[in-house]
């Protein structure tokens, strides 16, 4: 037997699992709405299918809902269609049909009154009517009933179109004459220029000449007293000089004579000299086929000394001494001395003394120092527009004083010295008028000289006669050139132009470099034609 069970807009999947279980037919026809929830879930269909299976039960759906058909389709169940005159069991109030739900855009009508009063139908028929507005008398399982369109009247203009007329206007207005704005950067054309004079810095000169290319000068001349202190470097050794005897021997032809001071004895580098003269040396002879020296024929050994105190000179029995003479020369073949005894007796003792190197490098700083004192010190006596260079003044010590005297024993000395510096100086801005003024009078009237803070000026001294006081400058400076630009005429020419042509037409004048146009809003294609909408600016050349 075939039963009929109709569903809500809300019920789920498991309620509709237990309606099924409850119905008593093996064929059931579900009826949904528009919108059930049941179509929102391609897994909850295929388990309300499972699950009829498992009961035993053939189970057709009837609906309007063309997304629910598609998905009943995926799932397997089958559409169908249920006439009007099906039968309807269960109680009445669990098999109500709801209405469909109004969305959000759907008009709907006020219904009109009938003051005939319908016949009252039984809750049969009713269900009947309802199923049969759902889907419609003929309706097959892919057909659905579309309600008819509503015309809605379109509202009067007689009060609405003065207020749009007015908007339209103003926002024409704010459009084409408040809004517009132009913006058009101009750079100039530039071009650089340099100069480099030779300028006569005179202190006895009062103001600047032009023509000559003479500026006034100054000589400013400062005096320093200052005493330091620094640490003696100098060394000297005042241990014990070595001692000894050697012998001599005479391979000459003839006896000679060796004064201590034109002779010198040297052995390992040392340098040794006679106490006394040496005289009577007679030649050495040689003995036996063997040719040894006969001692006999030897003098007595000589006494000799270091050159100066050190263990340094110390030296073992047996060494050579090759002697140096003024008459005799230095023949180490024929004339030499041999010591029989060790040299002996040298030791170290090395003292810190004051050395002239000490002095020098002292003085030298002391010097350095002055100098820089007195240039800073100058500069605060100078006006803020005077100028000292480096190589615009001479120094020299008046006074100097060293303790304690070169070559002594110390530590420590001091040295005290007064200097005396003089200086030429001018002013920077002297020498800056004068190169702007001889550049200006050679000037065009449509250009014009970039100013200060643009410009880059070196100045130093090729020559110094600090007695006369007198000084030759030598002068570079760089700077640039700037084309003039009427505005007046420009901002004239523009308007009612698009920006290509403002920028051909700034372009083709020589005195302009470059030209940048931004128009806006963006709608705006050419230049407003009022001139308070035209922002002129005009660049620094780079």
């Amino acid at each position: 037997m075939s039963k009929t069970l109709f569903l809500g807009v809300d019920d789920e999947i498991l309620s509709v699992v237990a309606k099924l279980q409850k119905s008593g037919g093996d064929e059931v026809v579900i009826v949904a709405p528009r919108d059930a929830r049941i179509f929102r879930n391609l897994g909850g269909l295929k388990l309300l299918k499972q699950e009829a299976g498992r009961m035993g039960k053939t189970i057709s759906v009837a609906t309007a809902d063309e997304r629910g058909k598609v998905l009943l389709s995926r799932a397997g169940l089958t559409l169908s269609t249920l006439p009007v005159s099906a039968s309807l069991s269960g109680p009445p109030g669990k098999q109500t049909l709801p209405s469909s739900r109004i969305k959000m855009g759907d008009i709907t009508l006020r219904p009109v009154k009938n003051r005939n009063v319908p016949e009252k139908k039984s809750s049969s028929q009713q269900r009947a009517s309802e199923l049969k507005d759902l889907l419609g008398p003929k309706s097959t399982g892919s057909v659905i009933k579309l309600p008819e369109p509503v015309k809605i009247p379109l509202p009067s203009l007689k009060y609405s179109l003065p207020p749009v007329l007015v908007v339209a206007v103003v926002l024409f207005a704010l459009g084409f004459y408040v809004l517009p704005v132009a913006e058009i950067r101009i750079t100039p054309r530039s071009e650089p220029i340099t100069r480099d004079l030779e300028l006569l810095a005179d202190s006895r000169a009062g103001i600047p000449d032009v023509q000559n290319l003479v500026i006034p000068a100054k000589l400013a001349s400062e005096e320093l007293v200052e005493t330091k202190s620094y640490p003696a470097t100098g060394t000297k050794n005042l241990g014990e000089q070595a001692s000894g005897f050697v012998s001599i021997y005479n391979f000459s032809k003839s006896s000679l004579i060796l004064r201590s001071s034109t002779t010198r004895l040297e052995a390992n580098g040392n340098t040794y000299y006679f106490l006394q003269d040496v005289g009577n040396i007679r030649p050495t002879a040689r003995i036996g086929q063997d040719l040894e020296i006969d001692q006999e024929s030897l003098i007595t050994p000589v006494p000799i000394v270091a050159a100066g105190p050190g263990e340094e000179f110390n030296l073992a029995a047996g060494t050579r001494f090759e002697i140096h003479n003024e008459v005799f020369g230095h023949q180490p073949e024929i004339l030499y001395a041999i010591n029989a005894n060790p040299i002996a007796g040298g030791s170290n003792k090395e003292v810190k003394i004051l050395s002239a190197g000490d002095v020098e490098t002292a003085r030298k700083d002391m010097l350095e120092s002055a100098v820089e004192k007195m240039r800073e010190l100058l500069k605060t006596k100078l006006t803020p527009e005077s100028r000292l260079l480096d190589n615009a003044f001479s120094s020299a010590v008046i006074e100097e004083k060293v303790t304690p005297d070169l070559g002594a024993e110390a530590e420590n000395f001091e040295i005290t010295q007064k200097v005396k510096l003089t200086a030429l100086v001018f002013s920077e801005a002297d020498v800056r008028d004068l190169l702007v003024e001889r550049i200006v009078r050679l000037l065009p009237q449509n250009k014009f000289l970039l100013p200060q803070s643009q410009q880059k000026l070196e100045v130093k001294f090729v020559s110094l006669d600090l007695n006369s006081g007198t000084g030759t400058l030598h002068a570079h400076f760089e700077s640039s050139v700037q084309y003039q630009i009427n505005t007046d005429f420009v901002i004239r020419s523009l308007p009612k132009k698009t920006a290509a042509q403002v920028k051909e037409i700034l372009l083709s004048r020589p005195e302009i470099a470059n030209v940048e146009v931004k128009l806006s809003p963006f709608w705006v294609k050419t230049v407003p034609r009022f001139s308070s909408k035209i922002s002129f600016k005009i660049d620094s050349p780079k």
